[in-house]
C-alpha cells in the first residue's frame, strides 16, 4: 500500500500537466529561441477544466485536510488515554 498509494496518488497530477514548446522570436526577425513551459494538457483543459479542478480537491482535501483533521483527532485521544492512565495511577498509588 505504501508503495502504491503515491504512484496512484500521483495520476491525476501527470494526466493535469504537460510541457508545451513555445518559440520565441528575435527582433531581427532572424532567429528564434525555443522555451519549454509547464501548463495545462490538453485533456484537463476538455470539460470546463474538470480534471484540474478534482486534481485541486483531491490535492486539497484528501492530501492536505484529511492528515492534518486525523492528526488532530489522534492527538486528541493520546491526550484523552493519558489523563484516563493518570487517574488510574493515582487510584493505584492511594490504595497502598
Amino acid at each position: 500500500m505504501f508503495s502504491v498509494g503515491p504512484v496512484l496518488l500521483s495520476i491525476p497530477n501527470y494526466l493535469n500537466t504537460a510541457i508545451n514548446q513555445r518559440k520565441l522570436s528575435s527582433e531581427s526577425g532572424n532567429a528564434s529561441t525555443v522555451y519549454y513551459v509547464v501548463g495545462l494538457s490538453e485533456l484537463a483543459e476538455e470539460n470546463h477544466h474538470f480534471l484540474y479542478r478534482f486534481n485541486m480537491v483531491l490535492y486539497l482535501i484528501i492530501l492536505k485536510i484529511g492528515p492534518c483533521a486525523a492528526l488532530t483527532t489522534l492527538t486528541g485521544l493520546l491526550i484523552h488515554a493519558m489523563y484516563k492512565a493518570e487517574e488510574r495511577s493515582a487510584r493505584y498509588n492511594t490504595g497502598r
